[in-house]
């Protein structure tokens, strides 16, 4: 009840400040919260629905899993920031929290119309303190190589999750983030309990200076 109540709290002074915000600049960002618990209040009480809600730049709050029911898996294809409340709570002194912010699999994409134009680049996300049963992975989602700089994923956060696989990879011979004009992808602070890779069926090399791999 504590976590859900900051999360309230959290959304109503941020709202808050973006009313009063949008009397300056109509274009402020939002936050969204997600919450399946039946007795709360909230927009969403699925994940992709509130990703679908978002604009990019939002921030998305994921409230405690209710009888450690899944908000279901997501699909990331704009810059959202998504933060859920966090793994191992009990042992942390948060012991009246029974479950974390349970997903499924986060896949953060490239978005393309049917003529492979860019729609949307999920470059910049942040996806922190989820309990996720399945993977979080970058994938360029194309079986063409990218073109530079527009096509690429660079400036991504996974960080604090409790995550069953972390995965990086392409559909085709190139990494998402291996190309000289992509940025840092971070990844770092995670509870990983199988895997994590970096490629794909190719096996390419890394491009180092392209990417920060951080396990602590």
């Amino acid at each position: 009840m504590k976590i859900v109540g900051r999360f309230v709290t959290t959304l109503s002074v941020l709202t808050a400040c973006v009313l009063f915000g949008a009397v300056l600049s109509p274009a402020l960002a939002a936050t969204l919260l997600v919450d399946n618990n039946p007795n709360h209040q909230a927009e969403y009480t699925t994940l992709q629905a509130a990703i679908d809600g978002a604009a990019a730049g939002d921030t998305i709050l994921v409230g405690p899993s209710f009888l450690n029911t899944s908000y279901g898996n997501g699909l990331v294809e704009k810059k959202l920031f998504i933060y859920g409340t966090g793994y191992l709570l009990k042992e942390n002194g948060y012991p009246e929290i029974d479950f974390p912010s349970k997903v499924g699999s986060i896949d953060i994409q490239l978005k393309k119309d049917a003529y492979g134009v860019l729609e949307s680049n999920p470059s910049g996300s942040k996806i922190s303190g989820l309990y996720a049963t399945s993977n979080i992975e970058i994938n360029h989602g194309s079986s063409t190589a990218p073109d530079e700089g527009t096509y690429v994923i660079s400036g991504v956060i996974i960080s604090r999750n409790n995550v069953a696989n972390v995965y990086i990879y392409d559909d085709y011979s190139y990494y998402a983030v291996q190309h000289t004009y992509s940025s840092a992808v971070v990844v770092s602070g995670n509870y990983i309990r199988s895997n994590a890779k970096i490629g794909d069926g190719n096996s390419a090399t890394l491009a180092p200076r392209c990417f920060v791999w951080v396990m602590v």
